[in-house]
C-alpha cells in the first residue's frame, strides 16, 4: 500500500522568501518523526519529496509532499516541527493550491 501524502503547492515571487523556502526544504527532508505507542514504533521522513525550479523568471512554483503519517504523529507529540507545516499550509490556503 502506497503512503499517503499531503502536497501544499504554491508561487513565490520574491527571490530571497524563495531561497528561505528552499532551505526550509532541504531542512524538513532530513527529519524523521518517531512515533512509539507500546512496544511499537513508527518512523517517517517527514518530507520525503519536495521541488521548486532552477531559478530563472519569477515566480516560481514551490511543491512540497509531506508524509500523512508524520504529520498526524508531529500533531500527537505536539512536536514543534508541526509550525513548518502549518506556515506552509497557511500559505498554500491563501491562494487555494493546496491538494
Amino acid at each position: 500500500m502506497q503512503p499517503e501524502h499531503i502536497r501544499i503547492e504554491f508561487y513565490v515571487a520574491d527571490a530571497d522568501d524563495a531561497e528561505m523556502l528552499s532551505k526550509l526544504a532541504q531542512q524538513l527532508a532530513g527529519e524523521e518523526v518517531c512515533f512509539t505507542r507500546g512496544e511499537v514504533s513508527w518512523t517517517w521522513q517527514l518530507l520525503p519529496k519536495f521541488s521548486f525550479p532552477a531559478r530563472g523568471k519569477a515566480p516560481w512554483l514551490y511543491s512540497f509532499e509531506f508524509s500523512a503519517d508524520a504529520v498526524r504523529a508531529l500533531e500527537l507529540l505536539c512536536d514543534s516541527r508541526l509550525a513548518h507545516f502549518k506556515y506552509l499550509e497557511g500559505r498554500a490556503k491563501q491562494i487555494n493550491t493546496m491538494h
